[in-house]
C-alpha cells in the first residue's frame, strides 16, 4: 500500500508543480481532467474490485470490460474537451494523456498488489 500512496503523491506533484516549474503549460480544462480521471478511476477501480470479489475466476474478463468501458467514456470526455476548446485542444490532450497513464500506472499497482496479497481474490476460493 506505500508503494501506490507514493504512485498517488508522485501523481499530484507532476500535475501540480509541472505547470509552475514550466514542464509544461497549463491548459484551460486541467483540474476537469484531474478531477474527472480521478473520479473515474476510483469508480472503476472499485467496480472492479467488487466483481472480481463476486467472480474471481473471471477476473480477466471483468478487468477488460472495465478497459473497454474506459476506452469509449474517456474518447467521449476528450472530444467534449477538444470541441469546448479547440486552440488548447493539444495541451489539454497532453495533460489528458500524462495524467491518464499515471492514473493507470497507479491502478494497476495497487491492483497488482491487492491480487498478490495473502488475502488476495483469488486465494479465497
Amino acid at each position: 500500500m506505500f508503494k501506490a500512496c507514493l504512485l498517488a503523491t508522485v501523481i499530484l506533484g507532476v500535475t501540480i508543480v509541472g505547470p509552475r516549474q514550466g514542464w509544461f503549460i497549463r491548459p484551460s480544462f486541467f483540474f476537469e481532467i484531474i478531477i474527472f480521471l480521478t473520479v473515474s478511476t476510483i469508480s472503476i477501480y472499485w467496480w472492479t474490485t467488487q466483481r472480481a470479489y463476486l467472480r474471481s475466476d473471471n477476473f480477466v474478463n471483468i478487468y477488460l470490460g472495465s478497459t473497454a468501458l474506459r476506452i469509449v467514456l474517456y474518447g467521449i470526455f476528450v472530444a467534449t474537451i477538444v470541441s469546448f476548446d479547440e486552440a488548447g485542444a493539444v495541451n489539454n490532450a497532453l495533460l489528458f494523456l500524462i495524467a491518464y497513464f499515471l492514473f493507470t500506472a497507479l491502478e494497476v499497482t495497487v491492483l497488482f498488489l491487492q491480487i498478490n496479497s495473502p488475502n488476495s481474490i483469488k486465494n479465497d476460493d
